[in-house]
């Protein structure tokens, strides 16, 4: 960017009409017909339209006219120079005088010396006059960073959640910059960092484990991270921000309970109008077929949906969930079965259908996560399925529903 800037120069001084506040106890006591001008504040790099320079003037006088020329930081030449004339405007907080400063047209990005000269007639002393000069760059181009802090807080411990802390950084200069990550704890310490380069108005980024610089795991708690992006002439910009570092880690679970069949009955059951469902003693079920007449497969149906709710799991991971039924053949025909299944979500289709057959604890099979309803909600529950038909008779006790899933603890 090519652009003109000015300096505000506030001079500290007493008189000629201004009341101002004075700085001269730190200046220096000047010599016979001498102006001391003493430089108080001025930025060792300007890049925005206007920079304050606080001056300070030594006997106070109001000069009539103040001189300034901006020159290579090499003394190889005059970039510009101008005059302000009196009278003069009192500074910010009623200290010094406001000068509008205009920079030669096109200054170019670079090291440049400014030079102020004023000279005035006192009372007692006479004419006295004086110059001083302040280093200074023009940066019209001055590095620029966004961070985007992914998290607030993360879990260390390389289990895959959230076990690791992105900063995306994006540059808006045209250099190559430097990216350096300073983490220190609440004492002030730095504790890790991490280094990176990107190209000129690129993204990139960097990132920290939550272990020390040495490899070890850092103590819970909150920790600031500090950015710094570099160009290689020096100019640099830092993003602040802070993460908390958790204790906490996801810990795999499994939990089983046992239900009876008819406590986890869901919905109405389907009965065929060949068939029968019994209520048994201590909540039992018996499923018969065919008890009534010998129809088809579809009168001969006892269908039945039942349900239960889970334990909750973090962020809905569940990992499996598998569903056991205690119970036995009614009697001792052999073609007695029962099919076990579960009901997705969407309640359309039966997954992992199981036949079973024989007495005793018949395990069904391990079903995924995305047979769970609501399993990111506060009450997640299955729905499983029982049913049989062609004349096969099945008496179902209990059912055991064993989960594993995630929690953080």
């Amino acid at each position: 960017m090519r652009r003109l800037f000015s300096l505000a120069l506030a001079i500290a001084l007493v008189g000629g009409g201004l009341t101002l506040a004075s700085a001269q106890a730190e200046e220096p006591s000047p010599g016979p017909g001498e102006l001391v001008i003493s430089v108080l504040d001025f930025p060792a790099t300007v890049t925005a339209p206007t920079a304050d320079l606080v001056v300070g003037l030594s006997p106070a006088v109001v000069p009539d006219e103040i001189a300034w020329e901006v020159r290579r930081s090499t003394g190889d030449g005059v970039v510009g120079s101008g005059v302000f004339q009196g009278p003069f405007s009192a500074g910010p907080d009623g200290v010094g005088i406001l000068l509008p400063f205009v920079a030669p047209w096109r200054l170019a990005e670079g090291n440049y010396e400014l030079r102020l000269s004023a000279s005035a007639v006192t009372e007692d002393a006479g004419t006295v006059s004086g110059a001083v000069a302040r280093p200074f760059r023009y940066d019209p181009y001055p590095v620029a960073i966004s961070v985007k802090q992914q998290l607030t807080t993360f879990y260390p411990y390389s289990d895959g959640y959230r076990d690791n802390l992105a900063l995306d950084v994006t540059v808006n200069s045209s250099r190559t910059v430097e990216i350096a990550l300073s983490v220190r704890n609440q004492a002030g310490k730095q504790v890790a960092g991490a280094l990176n380069v990107i190209g000129g108005n690129s993204t990139g980024g960097v990132s920290w484990t939550g272990r020390t610089n040495r490899g070890t795991p850092v103590a819970p708690g909150t920790y600031s991270l500090e950015v710094t992006a570099r160009e290689y002439d020096g100019d640099s910009v830092t993003w602040n921000g802070a993460v908390v570092v958790s204790g906490k880690r996801l810990v795999t679970k499994a939990s089983s309970f046992t239900i009876s069949a008819a406590a986890s009955l869901s919905g109405k059951p389907y009965v065929g109008p060949c068939s029968k469902l019994a209520r048994r003693a201590k909540g039992g079920l018996g499923f018969y077929s065919q008890t009534k007449c010998k129809g088809s497969l579809k009168r001969s149906v006892v269908s039945v949906y039942h349900g239960a709710y889970l334990p909750k799991a973090f962020e809905g991971r569940y990992r499996s969930v598998q569903v056991t039924l205690n119970g036995a053949p009614a009697n001792k025909a052999r073609n007695n079965y029962i099919n076990l299944g579960y009901a997705g979500p969407n309640r359309t289709e039966l997954a992992k259908l199981k036949s079973l057959r024989g007495k005793g604890g018949h395990r069904g099979k391990t079903a995924p996560a995305s047979v769970i309803f609501d399993r990111t909600k506060d009450r997640p529950y299955l729905i499983w399925w029982a049913g049989l038909t062609a004349g096969s008779r099945f008496n179902v006790n209990s059912y055991k529903v064993t989960t594993t899933y995630q929690v953080l603890r």
